[in-house]
């Protein structure tokens, strides 16, 4: 390599004689006067060729070539100086030609050090250049991602504007309804898992009510249960079919919840269905210390195969004290042990009638403390329907979501859209809320299921399934992929939410809706 001294001397040079010719002389000074002197030209020196000082005062008055006498020797030290002066460049020159050729063979077959050197080298250059790249990128992106944020923002100003006019001519209103802030707490059951709640058998009854799924048979009992909707939902029951009761009389069973803690107030909701020529009667107790006493709430007799609703304020008399709920069906059914054609066989009495609950609200409050509609959801009155909608930005399977729904409220289901006026409804407001326009991505939940009947929707909202007439599918769809393919999606955001159906154990947003009786 070059030595750096080297180096040094020729930036020197190049910085004192770039630009312009190189003159050998030298400026001294006697005292008096500064002399001008080129080497070769000592005898012009003359009068005129000095200058005064003017930082130095003059004591002679001028400045003359007898001056010059005193000059001499400096002059010829000068010419020495510049003779070594040549020399050294002579000698540079040399040395410079000497270093070029090695530089040449260094560059060509560098040493290991040098090499490992030039790699890092190398390797920055490459990231530099994938680095300037990636800043290039992210430039374009953002300044993409801003025009189109940009665009989006304009067409969900229009689209507001859109859907205020759009609802004035369905009737439709666009509200956001506030409920009020509670202090209470919920228990709420589903009966979907096999610990049934801590719910727990009588031991002084006949016989136990049946965790039961689907239908129990076409002449009594639910379709499904309430809060699914199909063959995977369960609900109690207290079957009459087949029972062990082998006489004529009144059979009981008595089904009692957890405890509860003492409060000012109680507030009981729960589902039921009575159906059934056969069916006798359910009976609720609020259980204190042990201790039915009167019931609470009573119905009897056939009503049909639908679920409805029940609610009850339970007061301070029952609910100063810890308590539990106890839920009684009774029937009459029973069995004959028949002989006839060289065998046995049992012939059944009053058994067309089953009694069942699903559904079970309590709440540390009075029933009109409650809010009527979930909080934070959005109105939609047509004519003499008023619906509330809530929408989850969360994920949840299509079961998960369905439970949600129940919690928020008894009326609550996962939504069903039952015409053109609707979906529109739905798709304005997520398409002028920016949080859901992004959740939406993911589409969202609707309640129709071909669960039980492949290719046969249904909506379940109601716990009765009903067919689905208004549908709104995506081309291609429904198609089942997989066989496995059974839940309602809104899946198809570039193509206003068109729907299609995927498994139900996916994770997606949904929408909740409750219907107001």
């Amino acid at each position: 390599m070059i030595p750096y001294r080297i180096w040094a001397f020729v930036i020197c040079i190049l910085s004192e004689s770039y630009g312009q010719q190189f003159t050998p002389g030298c400026s001294f000074y006697n005292g008096k006067c500064i002399y001008n002197v080129q080497l070769g030209n000592v005898e012009s020196c003359h009068g005129g060729n000095a200058q005064p000082e003017p930082n130095v005062r003059d004591l002679s008055g001028a400045c003359t070539c007898n001056d010059v006498t005193k000059a001499s020797v400096d002059l010829n030290n000068l010419q020495t100086r510049v003779d070594k002066l040549h020399k050294s460049m002579t000698d540079f020159k040399n040395q410079l030609n000497n270093v070029s050729p090695k530089t040449n063979s260094y560059q060509g077959q560098p040493d290991g050090e040098n090499q490992k050197y030039l790699d890092i080298l190398d390797k920055l250059h490459t990231k530099e250049d994938i680095l300037n790249r990636t800043n290039e990128e992210v430039t374009r992106i953002l300044q993409t991602a801003s025009t189109e944020i940009k665009g989006l923002r304009e067409k969900l100003k229009n689209t507001t504007g859109e859907l205020a006019t759009c609802q004035v001519s369905m009737g439709g209103t666009h509200t956001s309804q506030k409920a009020p802030v509670a202090d209470f707490t919920t228990f709420y059951c589903s009966f979907q898992q096999t610990d049934l709640c801590r719910f727990t058998q009588d031991r002084d009854d006949n016989t136990d009510w049946t965790r039961q799924s689907s239908s129990i048979s076409t002449q009594s009992g639910p379709k499904t249960d309430h809060s699914y909707g199909n063959g995977y939902g369960y609900y109690m029951a207290l079957k009459t079919i087949n029972t062990p009761k082998s006489s004529a009389g009144k059979t009981i069973s008595r089904l009692t919840s957890p405890t509860f803690k003492p409060a000012s107030n109680y507030c009981l909701r729960f589902w039921y269905t009575m159906f059934g020529k056969d069916v006798d009667t359910l009976n609720v107790y609020a259980k204190v210390n042990g201790g039915r006493g009167y019931p609470i709430y009573t119905r009897t007799g056939n009503v049909d195969p639908y679920w409805h609703f029940a609610q009850i304020d339970i007061g301070p008399e029952y609910t100063k004290s810890s308590f539990q709920i106890t839920f009684e069906g009774s029937y009459h059914a029973y069995k004959v042990h028949h002989y006839t054609n060289s065998h046995y066989t049992y012939i059944y009495y009053n058994d067309d009638g089953n009694i069942a609950i699903d559904d079970f609200y309590i709440y540390n409050t009075t029933c009109n403390s409650l809010p009527a509609v979930p909080a934070d959801s959005l109105l939609r009155r047509v004519g003499n329907e008023t619906t509330y909608y809530t929408f989850h930005k969360t994920p949840a399977t299509w079961y998960d979501a369905q439970v949600t729904c129940r919690k928020e409220n008894p009326r609550s289901s996962l939504a069903a859209i039952q015409s053109a006026s609707e979906q529109l409804f739905l798709v304005n407001f997520i398409n002028s809320n920016l949080e859901l326009t992004i959740a939406g991505q993911n589409g969202f939940y609707l309640n129709g299921n071909d669960v039980d009947s492949e290719s046969n929707f249904k909506w379940i909202n109601t716990g009765y399934p009903e067919i689905v007439n208004y549908t709104n599918f995506h081309q291609g769809q429904p198609n089942n992929v997989g066989n496995i393919q059974d839940c309602l999606l809104m899946e198809y955001p570039a193509d206003n939410y068109k729907w299609g159906d995927v498994s139900c154990t996916e994770k997606h947003p949904f929408i909740c809706e409750t219907m107001m009786p």
